[in-house]
């Protein structure tokens, strides 16, 4: 699966969760509000049925009390509480809306209260004044008349108590279930809130987990190749992952076999370049061993340049070699026990005549008299590199310092000083660095391949060493390494 695919169901996956969740918590939310309204609704009635039932109840006894007085007032009392009635009672039709049963017991009050009323309408007489008896002729006693009245008031009663019982349960039963709603709810937020952390966290673990493997066997697959394996593992499917591990492994073949086909060139020049240069060298130095008196001087000089320029190639074919061996892992260390006056002596030996053509003087600093177990031949290497690159910097008729130090740490020190100009601090990071050269003055511009000091330093390093390089207080550079006294100690 691609990894945009499982980014996709990593955030799809729980808001799928939340919608549903959402609507589910919405259509119990929507669940509380209408029972809450039908709560409410319920309330009134009973609240209007309270209010009916006091108005009718007061109606009666002031029936009563009309039998012992003829004041207007009870009249006027009668009928006002008699139309309030009749307002609350159409108030009810209105409250219970398409409840077909609510409706029913609605339309049997309503009947009830209507006769009570008609019956409170054809028995009061309006007129006092002309004394006229308050009952009609149909009524043969006020006994009748009151019967009559009592027994409407109580079809009122009973009507009234049917609708209120039916819509009690309503109010008794809304706050449990209400609360029970909220519970509900709270356990539904906390269920799906805890099922997205497991889903996040299963998914996350899922996907992570096999990410991750497939990241560690690039990783591995990269240290591998910085080695110069190139027999990698392989991260089958065919998402990202897959894909970049396809195009790293095609590089790193690529890559390699250019490698190789380079330090095959390489090698090959540096082999046809040192067997004719190696020829010529040995003639000069035969003639000019022989036949130096007989020569004239500027012939001498000029044979002597022409010496050291083909030392110089030979050192750069030499490094050439070192090169290749140092990255096919193939240099050997041969370790002995060597005095530094026969390393300093072999690397004068090596640069006498560029440092006479420069007329440049050399000194030796030796102030320890211990051998020191090394590859003679690959720290005289090393000196002679430096040696060169000092020669190179430094003005004529200045010094160029060999020195050994013995420390307290059984090392060696090796430092080779001049009295040019120094090295610029901004190109000091790359001193060491392969086919890396400082910015060179006119006369010193190609007298050097770039690799030279990185050469050095693969040497240094497989004596257990390190290397550097810094300015003298007093001008010029100094260039040291240091390495064990016993190498491999």
């Amino acid at each position: 699966m691609k990894l945009k695919h499982q980014g996709i169901i990593l955030l799809g996956l729980p808001l799928v969760c939340q919608l549903v969740f959402g609507t589910v918590l919405l259509q119990n939310m929507l669940n509380i509000s209408s029972a809450g309204k039908k709560e409410a609704q319920a309330k009134e009635i009973i609240s209007n049925c309270q209010i009916i039932r006091s108005s009718a109840m007061r109606i009666v006894m002031l029936l009563g009390a009309q039998k012992f007085s003829s004041n207007a007032h009870f009249y006027e009392s009668v009928n006002a509480l008699n139309s309030g009635t009749a307002k609350q009672a159409l108030r009810l039709k209105t409250l219970v809306g398409d409840d077909k049963e609510a409706k029913a017991l609605v339309d049997d009050y309503l009947v009830a209260l209507k006769r009570l009323s008609d019956l409170l309408a054809d028995l009061f007489v309006k007129d006092y004044d002309r004394g006229e008896d308050w009952l009609l002729a149909q009524y043969a006693s006020d006994a009748e008349y009151l019967e009559d009245a009592f027994y409407a008031y109580n079809q009122v009663i009973r009507a009234d108590g049917k609708l209120v019982q039916h819509y009690i349960p309503v109010v008794k039963e809304f706050q449990p279930k209400a609360l029970a709603e909220q519970q509900g709810l709270i356990t539904q937020i906390a269920v799906v809130g805890l099922l997205n952390i497991v889903i996040v966290i299963g998914l996350g673990v899922l996907f992570g987990k096999t990410t991750l493997q497939r990241l560690g066997i690039l990783m591995k697959n990269i240290r591998l190749f910085s080695k110069g394996e190139v027999q990698l593992v392989d991260i089958p499917g065919d998402d990202e992952l897959a894909e970049l591990h396809r195009e790293f492994r095609q590089m790193a073949i690529l890559r390699n076999d250019a490698e190789a086909k380079r330090r095959s060139i390489q090698a090959m020049v540096s082999h046809d370049l040192r067997t004719p240069l190696s020829s010529a060298s040995l003639t000069l130095s035969l003639i000019l061993l022989k036949d130096k008196d007989d020569l004239s001087p500027r012939i001498v000089e000029k044979m002597e340049r022409l010496n050291s320029g083909i030392l110089r190639l030979l050192r750069l074919a030499d490094s050439f070699l070192d090169l290749e061996k140092i990255e096919s892992g193939k240099m050997e260390l041969n370790c002995q026990s060597v005095r530094v006056e026969e390393i300093f002596k072999s690397v004068v030996d090596a640069i006498s005549g560029m440092a006479q053509v420069q007329s440049i003087k050399l000194v030796e600093e030796i102030p320890f008299d211990e051998e020191i177990n090394c590859d003679k031949d690959r720290v005289t290497q090393v000196l002679v590199n430096l040696a060169s690159n000092a020669l190179k910097f430094s003005p004529k008729d200045s010094i160029v310092t060999l020195r050994a130090e013995l420390l307290e740490q059984k090392n060696i020190r090796f430092s080779v000083i001049d009295q040019g100009s120094g090295i610029p601090e901004q190109q000091m990071h790359q001193l060491f660095k392969r086919f890396s050269q400082l910015e060179q003055t006119a006369e010193t511009k190609g007298l050097g391949s770039g690799f030279g000091l990185y050469v050095c330093q693969m040497i240094v390093e497989s004596h257990g060493g390190t290397i550097g390089a810094s300015n003298a207080e007093t001008g010029g550079a100094i260039f040291w390494f240091e390495i064990p006294q016993r190498v491999g100690s």
